[in-house]
């Protein structure tokens, strides 16, 4: 589906979605110059009229469970309700709209961001990694983000493999530099780091 050229088209999107109000976090990425924040409803989220009363809505927009539905039917469907998975359809949309860098957070954690850095980073990087002879199916990528801890836990990752050295592959090159637009900054408040 086309934007309307009717809607906001921005450089730089923020996504979340909840289910919550507007938490610290989202109202100071609402508050944010040249960014817009988009919102990406789900079931419990509150109604649009409630959450976009607490925001400057001049520069956010709130996607409806029924806007997901109409503008992106079979995303819509495939990605489950009550799911963080439902920001892919942001993505999309920022997309759409113009994105030329999106900012994925959650909204329970409060960023650690220069956002005068955060907007000037480049968005090609040469540490794209091309990675052959996968020994397993699961790829913990943790270590490759330079983490202290040995065996960190993404989340979803099957925990009888946490220890599994062939999870990790070695056989990696630069095949070149590759462009990019999802970021994610570190979080100060409440990370999602799942504990055993």
């Amino acid at each position: 589906m086309s934007p309307n050229p009717k809607e906001k088209a921005c450089d730089n999107w923020a996504v979340v979605t909840t289910i919550y109000p507007p938490s610290k976090a989202v109202q100071y990425i609402g508050k944010l110059r040249n960014w817009c924040l988009l919102v990406v409803a789900d079931i419990k989220t509150p109604t649009k009229n409630v959450y976009l009363k607490h925001l400057s809505n001049q520069n956010t927009k709130y996607l409806t469970i029924v806007e997901q539905k109409q503008r992106y039917p079979m995303l819509a469907e495939a990605i489950p309700f009550n799911h963080f998975g439902r920001k892919n359809i942001g993505y999309i949309y920022a997309i759409q709209h113009k994105a030329k860098m999106i900012w994925d957070f959650d909204d329970d954690n409060i960023g650690i961001v220069d956002t005068i850095k955060f907007n000037s980073i480049s968005t090609s990087t040469d540490y794209a990694e091309v990675c052959t002879k996968y020994v397993t199916k699961f790829v913990n990528p943790y270590p490759y983000f330079g983490g202290n801890e040995t065996y960190s836990w993404p989340r979803e990752f099957p925990l009888q493999f946490i220890k599994d050295n062939r999870t990790i592959p070695k056989e990696c090159y630069v095949e070149k530099q590759q462009e990019f637009g999802i970021m994610q900054a570190l979080a100060n408040e409440q990370p999602d780091v799942d504990a055993i």
